[in-house]
This record gives structure tokens, sequence and C-alpha cells, in this order.
């Protein structure tokens, strides 16, 4: 009845949304942006202030249950491409004119393609075309008992990290959710000649083991897709980490596939051929952790 409930909740809250896009399209996306930085609503500062009253549920939640894998159900993975909507993310002049959201976005359609292929059920977590308000994110959050900070939450139309990480936690109530990853690209512009890939988790949840053991499986797997590649794996403690690699209730990771602000590592990260062994190496790292 719950998950009947709960549907029939998002159902609605995606539809009502849908009224905004015409607006939200609109807006000039490249105003604000400073093409010479990397732009990220997962930078470590936003929500990373852990206080008592973060990890309690509202007095108007419902009693908080924990999400349960029933038997059969099969393994799940959450996909977010980082950023979108009116914050496009990263570029570089190396990028004839991308962005990262475009970047990420394809190579989340190539990591859900593989997954599916293998049986794995793949949610993404957010659509161009559907933007849920903070408020919605709210409700939601509340009617399906997940512990957050209103607080937190922002309407900026760039669908921030923190929102994102409650409306993961809100799918998860509704479909048990194995595996998180958030895909991005760097940059670095004090010295253009760093590169590789990163990845990073939270050493300081719940699912600090599920999320190291998908992060090293990830590095590992990717390693032996692309040998060449340079893949370093960071874990880090809850004041340093990344919004959604603490906040999701499921083992979390961020990928940042590469810098875009290194000529030979942004030409690699627009390769087709370069790319479908990165997602491979990143499919094949997800797969190793199911249970």
């Amino acid at each position: 009845m719950f998950r009947k409930i709960i549907s029939a909740f998002l159902i609605a809250v995606l539809l009502a949304t849908l009224s905004s896009c015409a607006l939200l399209r609109s807006v000039d996306e490249s105003a604000s942006v400073d093409t010479t930085e990397k732009i990220t609503e997962e930078n470590k500062t936003e929500g990373a202030n852990v206080t008592e009253s973060d990890t309690e549920p509202p007095e108007t939640s419902p009693m908080y249950s924990v999400p349960v894998k029933r038997p059969g159900d099969p393994f799940t993975v959450c996909i977010d491409p980082g950023h979108g909507y009116v914050d496009p993310g990263s570029t570089s002049d190396h990028l004839g004119g991308k962005w990262e959201r475009e970047i990420v976005r394809e190579y989340a359609e190539k990591l859900k393609s593989e997954l599916e292929a293998e049986g794995v059920r793949v949610i993404m977590l957010w659509d161009e075309d559907v933007y849920v308000t903070a408020a919605e994110v709210a409700e939601a959050a509340k009617a399906a008992g997940v512990k957050f900070a209103e607080e937190k939450l922002v309407d900026d139309r760039r669908f921030a990290a923190y929102n994102r990480s409650v409306w993961a936690n809100v799918l998860h109530r509704e479909t048990y959710i194995d595996a998180f990853v958030s895909l991005h690209v760097n940059t670095y512009t004090a010295d253009e000649s760093v590169w590789g890939t990163r990845i990073y988790y939270c050493t300081e949840t719940e699912n600090e083991a599920a999320s190291g053991k998908l992060c090293t499986s990830i590095s590992g797997a990717i390693g032996n897709s692309l040998p060449s590649q340079k893949v370093r794996y960071y874990a880090d403690k809850a004041e340093d980490a990344y919004v959604v690699t603490k906040v999701p209730e499921m083992a979390s990771v961020l990928v940042e596939i590469g810098f875009v602000t290194n000529e030979a590592e942004a030409k690699n990260i627009l390769d087709e051929k370069w790319s479908d062994s990165f997602v491979d190496g990143l499919c094949r790292g997800i797969l190793a952790c199911k249970s």
C-alpha cells in the first residue's frame, strides 16, 4: 500500500512540474558561467556541517523506516549525471564548445545501456524535462519518511547536490537502490598538466563499507579497461566529503572521469572508443559489487 501511495505521489509531482519546463529552457544558461573554473553543486562545503538536527526526521514526518531489499529484487543502480538545468557545469577550450552536463549525460546513457544489458535495473536520478522543486522534494521526503534538513534544500533551478541526494533517498523508498553513482568531469586551471580519473566516497556513513567496496571496485575495473589511464580513489571524512557521497542512504560514489583542462585528456573524454572503454570499466566495477 505504501509503495502505491509513494508511486502515485511521485507521478503527481513529476506531472505537476512539466509545466515549468518552458520557463526553464528560456533561461540563458551561460550568462553567469565562468568557463575557467569548475562549477559544481557537489562542492565539499555544501551541507558539510552535519548537526544532530540533520540526522533526525522532521516532526511532521512519518516514522522513519529503512528500505529493505526484497528477495528476487534485481540489482538496482541510480545514476546521477552531474549538473544540468541552468547549471552546465565545467568546460574548457579543449571541448569544442561542449559542457560538462552534455558529456556526463552521454556517459550516463552509455552506462545505463550496458548495465541494463546485464540485467541491472537502472534509475536516472533526474530528467532535463522535469524539474523537481525544493518544496516538492521536501513534501515527497516527508511522505516517505526520509531524514533531511529542510533548510538545506535550495530552489535555484540547478537541482543542487543536497536536493538530488534527498531525492535519491525518496526513490530509495520506492525502489531499493543498491548503488548511487554521480558522474562528473574535472578542471584545474592552475596546472593544466594535471590529469586522471578520481573517485570519491565518504568513510563516515552507515554505508562506509559498501561505498568503499564500490569505489575500489570501480577504480580497479577502469584501470583494467584503460591500462594507460591514471585512476585514483579517495576516502573522505564527512567534513571533507562531497554531498552526494555522504547524504544518500545507499552505497555512493562520485566519479570524476578526467580533467577537461588537460588537452590530451579532454580529447580522450570526447573520443567514442575511449569513452566506451571507460564506461565498460565503470560497468564492470559496479557489477562486481552485486550481492
